[in-house]
């Protein structure tokens, strides 16, 4: 679920299927391209050896697939930038850059 207390409502999202039970939700972003709100889901299993990640455009009844994280896990949840999301692996070497519109990592 996704709430937003400024207009008191709430937008359920799709259920996510995955692998194991290890999910992280850690991204909440606006897509200017498509006027569009994205959610970021991570998921992981067999440690942290692949970190998947999902998008899910609101409006939408699916998640989709996008390419792994690059970098293991973030202490954060993702930052929005100018229509990216932004995160701070563990290992503090880069900062890792989703584009929403593109939905690509940079």
């Amino acid at each position: 679920m996704l709430w937003n207390p400024s207009i008191g409502q709430f937008a359920k999202l799709p259920s996510l299927e995955i692998r194991g039970n290890n999910t992280i939700y850690n991204g909440f972003g606006y897509d200017h391209s498509n006027d569009t709100y994205k959610v970021v889901a991570f998921s992981y299993y067999n440690g942290l050896s692949e970190v998947q990640t999902h998008v899910h455009t609101m409006g939408t009844y699916f998640w989709k697939r996008i390419l792994n994280f690059p970098r293991g896990l973030c202490k954060e949840s993702g930052k929005f930038v100018s229509g990216t999301l932004n995160w701070l692996p563990y290992d503090h070497s880069i900062i890792v850059s989703l584009d929403l519109e593109k939905e690509s990592y940079r």
